[in-house]
């Protein structure tokens, strides 16, 4: 009689450290590994249960040590390197590497199998810019470099290796672009392809050079039109009581202080020096952190802010806690016909113009500030920006808005109409230098601060 060889059973282990499964006498190892979902490996030259087990012991020490440094992206070459061999000095070295990685201190991951999402990843992540500190920089963009990867790169090479990136993918990336995109929006996507393997090919050493030729940027496209939001317009939509306090509050901070969107959005009160009236940015866009004078009734109005949002009990760590503007610029071009701005030029688009966007009150702010006579030198130390030359496109406007003699901006604790009456309860008797406010003792030893045309 024959004896009949029953087929070795699955071997389920505890949540996170595999599975053994046997297929005609070939041992497989199953993890779990969150992004890319369930994985199986083929242990090459295996066929002893304890040989199996010793591996899946070694393959879930790996898991472990990526998983709790978040460095999973990276799991799959050093998986695949255990299931290859049964040598257990490369087993060591292999947990050695593991090691390292979590620590940020490698990125030894071979071209073959690393691709081009996963290259993608490590850069806008910014663990590729905590292992090679001196040569990559954080991404502050990583947010919008990785919806346009997700967008145009991914779909058409996500899974494509590295190494076998050509020109041609290139192309057909930039064809996904829609035609109705300007020139600078494609020009943009190829800039972040191009810089994502110069990448690969130093500090990485993935290639040797990049595959994308001389002259594959596209040129830069004509720069839109310059739009203003002029004084009187800026009065009718903060003085708009149907728009909730804070969007207003937030626009005429932009318009006042020609922060960038990102920048006062994160803004913190631990960045604002109130007893003095001083704001200080020391990460933004550029990497160059700077501090500046407050506007004088942005300082008021900021004061009565704070006040009024600790009232609660508890002061919210950033300026404009709870502020949501996903749609920004519909937002603000909503919020500005509500309160009966109707200029033609701001709700208009063609191929020299673009409907005004959130963005364009730091424009306007610099608009303003040139036609009231403010230097470059001033400008730039709250804006942030180093070339001349962008802070003299602003000239033509800038000139034109001296000829129409609009005037300056309302200060904003008078444009908008709650600041008017809010008062400000103190528990210090010590008031800032402000001359423009006044204060009365109370019984209970406060200090209440009025502002200008409270009631």
């Amino acid at each position: 009689m024959f004896a009949i060889k029953k087929p070795r059973k699955q071997e389920k282990a505890r949540h996170g450290e595999g599975s053994i499964l046997w297929r005609k006498s070939v041992a497989y190892v199953r993890f779990s590994l969150g992004p890319h979902g369930r994985q199986s490996f083929i242990l090459q030259n295996c066929t002893l249960e304890s040989d199996a087990r010793a591996r899946r012991a070694i393959m879930a020490q790996v898991v472990q040590i990526l998983q709790s440094a978040a460095r999973m992206s990276q799991v799959l070459p050093l998986l695949r390197k255990i299931a290859e061999t049964n040598e257990r000095a490369v087993w060591t070295a292999t947990i050695g590497l593991a090691n390292k990685i979590a620590r940020g201190e490698a990125i030894p991951i071979p071209a073959h199998s690393m691709t081009v999402r996963e290259l993608g990843e490590l850069w806008t992540s910014g663990r590729l810019a905590q292992a090679y500190r001196a040569h990559v920089k954080v991404k502050l963009t990583a947010k919008e470099d990785r919806r346009t990867f997700e967008m145009y790169v991914y779909p058409v090479a996500g899974d494509l290796p590295v190494t076998e990136f050509t020109a041609d993918h290139a192309e057909q990336i930039m064809r996904r672009i829609p035609p109705n995109r300007a020139q600078n929006t494609m020009r943009n996507v190829a800039v972040k392809i191009h810089r994502l393997f110069v990448l690969a090919v130093y500090p990485l050493r993935l290639l040797t050079a990049n595959p994308l030729p001389l002259g594959f940027l596209p040129r830069p496209g004509t720069r839109k039109a310059k739009v203003c939001i002029y004084p009187s317009e800026d009065r009718k939509l903060l003085s708009n009581g149907d728009i909730p306090l804070i969007r207003r509050l937030f626009y005429g901070f932009l318009i006042r202080e020609g922060m960038r969107f990102g920048e006062a959005s994160a803004l913190r009160w631990a960045d604002l020096d109130l007893d003095h009236g001083t704001v200080r940015l020391d990460t933004n866009k550029t990497e160059d952190a700077r501090t500046w004078a407050l506007d004088a009734g942005v300082h008021r109005a900021l004061l009565k802010w704070k006040d009024f949002c600790g009232r609660s009990g508890r002061l919210p760590q950033r300026v404009f806690d709870g502020l949501n503007l996903r749609y920004g610029a519909g937002v603000f071009r909503s919020d500005l016909a509500r309160s009966g701005v109707n200029r033609a030029e701001l709700f208009e688009e063609n191929k020299n113009r673009q409907k005004v966007r959130l963005h364009d009150l730091r424009a306007s702010f610099v608009t303003i500030a040139m036609a009231q006579g403010k230097n470059e030198a001033w400008i730039c130390a709250r804006t942030g920006h180093r070339s001349s030359a962008m802070v003299a496109t602003y000239l033509r406007p800038a000139r034109m808005l001296t000829e129409m003699r609009l005037g300056a901006l309302t200060p904003l604790d008078e444009a908008i109409p709650e600041f008017q009456k809010l008062r400000i309860i103190s528990q210090t008797r010590r008031a800032p230098n402000l001359p423009e406010l006044t204060t009365s003792e109370t019984s209970d030893g406060k200090v209440e601060w009025f502002g200008t045309g409270s009631k």
